[in-house]
């Protein structure tokens, strides 16, 4: 079931975000300095302040919160996580869809991400495009993509 996020869920969300970071392989393999890195904003104040100032939601299946979106007021899609152990089955596509309905009634006209290595086959088949190639030495490390939110009710 799909809730808006509150404050008190962020250590929960937090726990989500660090799961998935961890089994994002394609993306760091294993290296602890890649994958200190990326957790380096990711704290209990940081997501709370993020769930304030954002269209956030979280997927929980029996009170337990298995999923975490966030979309900027503008349109970026800047997190979106799903456990290891629940991903597969639909549910984050079921947030996808979610936040798309948020930006269309919120005539936010486009939603734009930078998808990492891992996640890039998910949007894909979620309808976003690539627009860019990011690359870091010579080697693609991520995928600027967006989707166009038809904004007409």
């Amino acid at each position: 079931m799909i809730e808006i996020a509150q404050k008190k869920d962020a250590q929960a969300i937090l726990r989500v975000i660090e799961n998935s970071i961890y089994e994002c392989l394609l993306d760091h393999q294993n290296d602890p300095e890649i994958i200190k890195e990326w957790l380096s904003n990711k704290t209990v104040e940081n997501v709370s302040v993020w769930i304030e100032n954002s269209y956030s939601f979280i997927y929980k299946q029996d009170d337990e919160i298995v999923g975490f979106i966030l979309l900027s007021k503008s349109g970026g899609l800047l997190l979106n996580y799903i456990l290891p152990e629940k991903q597969g089955i639909g549910l984050g596509s079921v947030l996808l869809k979610y936040i798309c309905d948020i930006a269309r009634s919120n005539n936010i006209p486009k939603i734009t991400l930078e998808s990492t290595l891992t996640a890039k086959k998910f949007y894909l088949y979620n309808q976003f495009k690539i627009i860019e190639s990011i690359y870091e030495n010579n080697k693609i490390v991520a995928y600027l993509m967006e989707k166009k939110i038809n904004c007409s009710n």
